[in-house]
């Protein structure tokens, strides 16, 4: 029952008394509250190319891709290619958004457009999975982060789960392994499921890896909402204790002293 409360708390940021004992200290009454830092994994991680500036540049990539020798390349760089279209969109698509809010118009409807963003994401997802399937296929662990990345900003938790798991089982010595793993964690996480992200997120943060320390703050978090008080906060003071202009550290700085603030306050 107190892990329940413990995560409806924590989603819906509502006051919830909690008694905390850090170590060395005399117990503290607390609040149970959302993270103090968001976090949004690099694209870099699965995409090595930066998508083109400008569509004219793209179409002209486009027409070099009949020139692959694969078809599996083939098919990935199509992949690419829709990805990349997709997010010149929706780069125009906000440019849109931000030139009504600063002239004070109404959101402009771009239903249409969001469509087109959806459709593009999902259509290289496929053609990823075309190209997994394909006897001369290199680099398939790669191209299982790419669908997931993709599926991930579709919100397709079904896709995303099944690529990554397949990444993890199939290419456990993968470069892109250690990625994979904390995006279960985080999918775990999304879906307010702290113990299926434990595992996760204890594996990344003990790995040689730039998501090493984002793993470790957030299985703080995880274990404050899986009911494991003191290891959460122990967690947290352990991460407050790095330098001051480190962001992380000063993130958990920032959570601690709202867990120890008498409640009703912030």
């Amino acid at each position: 029952m107190l892990t329940l409360l413990l995560i409806a708390a924590a989603l819906a940021q509502e006051p919830r008394t909690v008694s905390y004992e850090f170590p060395e200290v005399e117990p503290v009454m607390g609040e149970l509250v959302k993270p103090t830092i968001s976090f949004v994994l690099p694209s870099s991680l699965a995409f090595e190319r930066a998508c083109p500036e400008t569509t004219k540049a793209l179409l002209r990539q486009r027409r070099k891709l009949a020139r692959r020798g694969s078809v599996a390349d083939r098919r990935e760089g199509r992949g690419d290619m829709d990805r990349c279209e997709a997010q010149l969109l929706e780069r125009a698509l906000y440019t849109r958004w931000d030139e009504a809010w600063a002239a004070g118009e109404p959101t402009p409807d771009t239903a249409l457009e969001e469509a087109t963003i959806a459709a593009l994401r999902g259509g290289a997802i496929a053609l990823y999975g075309q190209a997994l399937a394909e006897p001369s296929v290199e680099d398939p662990d790669r191209l299982l982060l790419k669908r997931a990345m993709l599926a991930s900003a579709l919100q397709d938790d079904a896709v995303m789960e099944e690529a990554l798991e397949a990444l993890v089982r199939d290419h456990p010595d993968s470069p892109h392994a250690t990625t994979a793993r904390f995006m279960l964690g985080e999918l775990a996480f999304a879906q307010v499921a702290p113990a299926w992200a434990i595992p996760w997120y204890q594996e990344v943060s003990t790995e040689d890896h730039q998501l090493a320390p984002m793993a470790a703050y957030k299985l703080a978090w995880c274990l404050l909402m899986d009911g494991d008080e003191d290891a959460g906060v122990r967690q947290l003071l352990a991460i407050a204790s790095g330098p001051e202009d480190d962001p992380l550290a000063q993130a958990a700085r920032d959570d601690l002293a709202r867990l120890e603030a008498p409640t009703g306050t912030r």
